[in-house]
């Protein structure tokens, strides 16, 4: 719970979107937002990382409700709603039918990469949004 709040106060931008670099998600050889170094995070907002939070909240909701603890258990299911409707209000492209990272501007950064995937095993993306990416992207 400790590093989902670290991460969450120090790696999300104003408009509640997360960001991290290269470095930290190891896909350093991914053309990730144009960055140059693998240590830029080129003031974007990438799929993975918040993906990953969904994912964490997912599971520390789940630990939760094993061990008893309702309050955190609730906490931790309201914050894995709240990051679904953030990726699917945000990352998602209808027109293509893929999850993009997104660049300053907020535009979709249409290059496709593995950390879109994070979306299956997060439990954000709908039935429907993986058999597009499935049909269409692999």
């Amino acid at each position: 719970m400790d590093y989902f709040d670290w991460i969450k106060t120090h790696r999300r931008w104003d408009n509640q979107l997360y960001w991290t670099t290269s470095w930290a998600n190891g896909m350093d050889e991914s053309p990730r937002l144009g960055t140059q170094h693998v240590c830029d995070h080129n003031q974007a907002s990438w799929i993975d990382i918040t993906a990953q939070q969904a994912l964490n909240a997912l599971y520390i909701a789940k630990i939760a409700g094993v061990v008893g603890d309702i309050d955190v258990k609730q906490r931790f299911e309201q914050e894995h709603a709240d990051l679904k409707k953030l990726i699917n209000d945000n990352f998602w492209d209808e027109q293509d039918g893929f999850y993009f990272d997104l660049d300053k501007e907020h535009n979709f950064y249409k290059v496709k990469t593995p950390a879109s995937f994070w979306t299956f095993i997060a439990e954000v993306s709908s039935p429907q949004q993986e058999q597009r990416i499935i049909e269409e992207h692999i």
